[in-house]
């Protein structure tokens, strides 16, 4: 298939916007890829654009987790990646004891991208999530009762170090869209197994809820994915709202004159600073929303969870550990 068709796949087109959106498209771009469908899509993609477009200094930088057998071979298949593609490759090992949880190796993983962006220059580190990702990351925040900020998913684009941004301009994709452009590519990727784990939550969302919304509303991850800078835009301006807590303390009479929905926000993104959301109570945290507009001045005492303590009294509203 010749360039020219290939810059009005789908996948071209909502990367070359999204370049200039997030104004990426002169670089130098550091490329995350793994060796998933998903980032050498991405890597083919942004390798043709930068070959019949405008796009800057491109390089790839692929991390080596040695947490599995097959990581060897998906570190050889992204060099192999790297000459198909014309690109510069380096591979980045990561120094991690076996059975590293998720969120540990995502930190190494990071701060390794961090190290080879600032190295080399790089303007931002791109990553391939998409729009599958985007829906899955707002369900999951769904079931942790996750506020405002947590359902807007995804950003496109934060500061990862001082001067690198990481930017995910394919949030607009779909995961059939990159797997498609592999094939008109011709660009073999390797599926890591964990991505496909039922022991985890994100595996059992894949394998058992995804699906069934798709086939109940075609297009749901675009759909929500589309909406999810508006929800993020919407949860700033919620959260501007909020009284600001001093040491997780506010003045009771100041949080009585709002409205019951903020107290509860307030309450529980104070409380969200200091244990794990999915620990929270949310019936216990709007009881003591309601108790500090009522006319009572004793003190009273919320157990919401996680080990912490929602204290009412006469003056103060605070936050507690126990």
């Amino acid at each position: 298939m010749s360039d020219a068709h290939l810059l009005q796949h789908p996948v071209l087109r909502c990367l070359r916007r999204s370049l200039g959106q997030l104004r990426l498209e002169d670089g130098p771009l550091l490329l995350a890829v793994s060796g998933g469908r998903d980032s050498t899509a991405m890597a083919g993609a942004l390798a043709l654009l930068q070959r019949r477009e405008s796009v800057g200094l491109l390089r790839i930088a692929h991390v080596h987790h040695h947490q599995r057998p097959e990581s060897d071979e998906e570190a050889a298949l992204v060099v192999a990646l790297g000459r198909q593609l014309e690109l510069p490759v380096e591979v980045l090992h990561l120094d991690v004891a076996g059975g590293a949880s998720a969120a540990v190796l995502r930190d190494a993983r990071h701060a390794a991208l961090a190290n080879e962006a600032t190295r080399c220059s790089a303007d931002a580190v791109v990553m391939a999530h998409h729009a599958d990702d985007q829906l899955e990351t707002i369900l999951l925040a769904i079931t942790r009762g996750a506020g405002p900020n947590g359902l807007a998913g995804m950003c496109d684009m934060r500061e990862l170090c001082n001067g690198v941004q990481l930017a995910r301009p394919l949030l607009q994709t779909t995961r059939a869209e990159l797997t498609d452009l592999c094939d008109q590519l011709d660009l073999p990727y390797c599926d890591d197994p964990s991505n496909t784990n039922v022991e985890t939550l994100r595996g059992r969302l894949r394998r058992d809820v995804m699906s069934v919304l798709e086939s109940m509303r075609p297009g749901v991850a675009r759909r929500a994915a589309a909406m999810a800078p508006v929800q993020r835009a919407a949860s700033g301006a919620f959260m501007a709202m909020l009284p600001v807590a001093v040491d997780s303390a506010w003045d009771r009479s100041r949080l009585a004159q709002l409205p019951h929905a903020i107290r509860l926000a307030a309450l529980h993104n104070e409380a969200s600073k200091l244990v794990a959301v999915d620990g929270l109570s949310t019936s216990t945290v709007s009881e003591a929303a309601e108790a500090i507009a009522d006319a009572r001045q004793h003190n009273r005492v919320f157990q919401v969870g996680g080990g912490l303590q929602v204290v009412v009294d006469a003056a103060s509203v605070q936050l507690q550990t126990v």
